[in-house]
């Protein structure tokens, strides 16, 4: 019994947070990224309070306090960016591990990304000449429970370069902790700047925040809550500390705000998908809300409705399916912020280059015109060029302000050595000028290359497959040659200059079934093309569809035993037909043979490993399971036999006095806090946990 009042409510108050933290989803689910997309039914943990505004709305507050769980979600494989097939993700984006909240650091690399992209003042730290890097690592390990340095989301004296105390030193003592923060009472606070968590309230206890936490507001109707400042100046709207980030390094929002998805709670003013595709498509990454835990997404794939994401669990690429689960995690919401974009610097243009007759080329074609590369490094400029040309070092202007890269000097005089350049200017007036190049004539004009031979290669094959095919021809003047080869399904491809008589080969894919009739044609260093050759008759059929993968990898392992009755079943699969989709009958049950148990699916075929809920199971029984996984052109994998079938058993019947390791018939504050400590290591339910808890309460 405890006598001292004050001291009986600090620790009732000890334990009441223990107990919230309890209440957290366990952080070391299983990583496979479950598809349940029925978000109208789920619930947000995480959800602080619902209130009415001083405008009279209704408002949800979330509190956002993930930590990397200690088995990390699976790695994605990310396609090459193709909007126009339905894939667009975000270049230069880092991927920084924890560093100080979840949330902060999601900012940092949004930020980070900006920074690489035109906002070079979002960092303005020494490291890799001033530009944020892709990775935190090159700050090193943190402290009390973050995993990294990160000086974009929490700096840190010593870290950097910096020589003064900064967000680390001010606000941090340990991931969760209650205390205040390390500077009250003790020294003055450091000024807000540098970093995100500074602005978005991260870990600072003067916003009510434990370590690691960040708070998020939220319209309950789904419609976006902009810029949300009415709970200043006690409590800060992490989207608002955003804006204030963005504004203290000199540039400026058009809109920022946080949103409910569309269906979540049942709303239908949510976000979508659709809109998360046009923040892409516009070049805005957008902060991904999964319960108690915030992401960055960068990318999508229609196929599936995949979101591309850095999870801050380590420096690699994720992805999940929008509105579903990650890491078993429910999304939620997203955050948006839109910058005004900065006004790029001028540059001038392409030094000319690749000059054609090539420079010192000799005996070449009296009938010769010239040409050579341009262009400029900002898309939106056009280009004029002027042209000397002459039989001096120093050749006259011949043609001024021309749009094209080619130019015809007339007849040429024979075994005479010429000079030239170009100057090229943009739209802007900015100029750069090529070097002079020169080139000495024969006698005679350009004969063209012979017709080559027929294209040889493989006469049959299948979709998908990359053939190759060879051709050779010679040129009369001996010049090189280069050979084009049309595959007759509208695309033609072109070899480099070889000499002449040599042979060279191309490589082709066929992507649709056909018969096609291909030919090569050569063109020699003057520009000088001969006829096409006979053609090529070459079948293409298409590719046999594989099945699915076998699934493999069984958790529980099988014969496992002791297992927790709340497990879920997970496996590995997938398709090895990229485009395939893939559903899964589960087979569940107390007999061997199981019974059928549900069809799950489909799921694109890079997904692996999967994840299956059975519901609650008994204490102290077998249960035997596996799984038959069939594509969407009904190729199935085999059902095992029946030795084959895997199994598991669960642990003894639950007895929370097993936790009163004193013997003396009271549980104390210690031994509940290893119940607790047991639940985050997976080995007994939430349930169970709180009874516990609920004991030393008594």
């Amino acid at each position: 019994m405890i006598s001292n009042p004050g001291k009986k409510l600090k620790i009732i108050c000890s334990l009441v947070v223990l107990l919230a933290i309890a209440l957290m989803p366990f952080v070391g689910m299983d990583d496979a990224l479950a598809q349940d997309t029925n978000v109208g039914k789920s619930s947000n943990t995480y959800l602080v309070e619902t209130f009415v505004d001083e405008e009279g709305r209704l408002i949800d507050k979330i509190i956002v306090p993930g930590r990397p769980p200690e088995i990390k979600a699976a790695v994605a494989t990310v396609p090459e960016s193709n909007p126009a097939m339905g894939a667009n993700i975000l270049s230069n984006v880092p991927a920084f591990d924890w560093s100080y909240g979840c949330s902060a650091t999601s900012a940092a690399m949004l930020f980070g990304y900006y920074d690489n992209t035109g906002y070079s003042n979002m960092y303005a730290g020494p490291t890799n000449g001033g530009v944020c890097p892709m990775d935190n690592l090159v700050w090193g390990p943190g402290i009390g429970g973050s995993d990294g340095e990160c000086p974009l989301s929490a700096t840190h004296q010593g870290k950097d370069g910096r020589t003064t105390k900064g967000h680390v030193d001010d606000y941090w003592i340990g991931y969760a902790s209650t205390a205040p923060d390390p500077f009250i009472d003790h020294w003055p606070e450091h000024t807000h700047g540098d970093c995100t968590g500074d602005f978005m309230g991260t870990n600072q206890s003067n916003f009510g925040n434990l370590d690691g936490y960040t708070n998020f507001y939220y319209f309950t109707n789904g419609n976006p809550l902009y810029n949300y400042i009415l709970c200043e100046p006690e409590q800060r709207d992490g989207c608002h500390g955003l804006r204030l980030f963005v504004e203290s390094r000199g540039y400026t929002v058009v809109t920022n705000f946080n949103q409910y998805i569309y269906g979540y709670q049942g709303n239908t003013q949510g976000f979508t998908f659709s809109e998360f595709q046009s923040e892409i498509d516009a070049g805005w990454p957008v902060l991904i809300h999964v319960n108690g835990h915030t992401m960055l997404g960068y990318g999508y794939n229609t196929a599936g409705q995949i979101v591309y994401i850095h999870d801050t669990w380590d420096h690699s690429d994720h992805q999940m399916t929008w509105g579903s689960t990650y890491a078993g995690r429910q999304h939620f919401a997203v955050t948006i912020i839109r910058l005004v974009p900065t006004a790029s610097p001028n540059n001038p243009p392409n030094t000319p280059s690749n000059p054609s007759p090539a420079n010192h080329a000799t005996g070449v074609s009296i009938n010769a015109d010239l040409s050579w590369t341009g262009g400029d490094p900002d898309p939106g400029d056009t280009v004029t060029y002027d042209v000397y040309f002459g039989t001096g070092a120093t050749p006259p202007l011949v043609s001024e302000d021309q749009t094209g890269t080619t130019y015809d000097p007339g007849t040429l005089q024979n075994y005479t050595t010429y000079y030239w350049k170009t100057v090229a200017e943009d739209n802007h007036a900015a100029s750069t000028t090529g070097p002079v190049w020169d080139f000495t004539t024969g006698s005679t004009s350009n004969n063209p290359p012979n017709k080559p031979s027929p294209p040889s290669g493989p006469g049959s094959g299948d979709t998908g497959t990359s053939y190759s095919y060879s051709t050779s021809a010679t040129d009369p003047d001996g010049d090189q040659v280069k050979y084009t080869f049309d595959w007759r399904d509208g695309i033609t491809t072109e070899t480099g200059f070889v000499d002449s008589g040599t042979t060279a080969s191309e490589s082709h894919t066929w992507s649709s079934p056909g018969t096609y009739y291909i030919k090569a044609k050569a063109t020699d260093s003057e520009d000088a093309s001969s006829g096409w050759s006979f053609s090529k008759k070459v079948t293409i059929s298409a590719a046999p569809n594989n099945p699915p993968n076998t699934p493999g990898n069984p958790s529980p392992e099988n014969h496992a035993t002791d297992v927790p009755i709340n497990a879920d079943l997970s496996w590995t699969g997938g398709d090895p037909d990229a485009g395939d989709t893939v559903t899964y009958d589960i087979y569940f049950g107390t007999g061997s043979p199981p019974p059928f148990k549900e069809t799950i699916g489909p799921y694109p075929a890079t997904q692996s490993p999967m994840t299956y809920d059975p519901g609650a199971l008994s204490y102290n029984t077998r249960y035997y399971w596996y799984v038959v996984a069939t594509d969407n052109l009904s190729a199935s994998t085999p059902a095992p036999l029946p030795g084959d079938v895997w199994d598991f058993s669960t642990a003894g019947e639950w007895d929370p006095w097993a936790y009163d390791e004193n013997q003396d018939g009271v549980i104390q504050k210690s031994e509940a806090t290893h119940a607790v400590q047991d639940y985050f290591g997976g080995t007994i339910s939430k349930a169970q946990a709180i009874e516990v808890i609920m004991l030393y309460f008594g």
